[in-house]
């Protein structure tokens, strides 16, 4: 089992929005719902993927 911090789920989460955005990790506001970034069903999809 691999247990993760809640600061590293939230430093993995920023880079994955980040990348998925192509903007700096800077810009990605943890409070900000993801529907302000326009993120897609299909981003949303894989973005769950990825949590498992």
């Amino acid at each position: 089992m691999n247990i993760k911090t809640t600061e590293q789920i939230q430093n993995w989460l920023v880079s994955y929005i980040a990348d998925l955005l192509e903007i700096s990790p800077n810009e990605v506001d943890l409070t900000t719902p993801f529907d302000r970034y326009g993120l897609d069903s299909s981003s949303v999809v894989g973005l769950t993927a990825e949590l498992g």
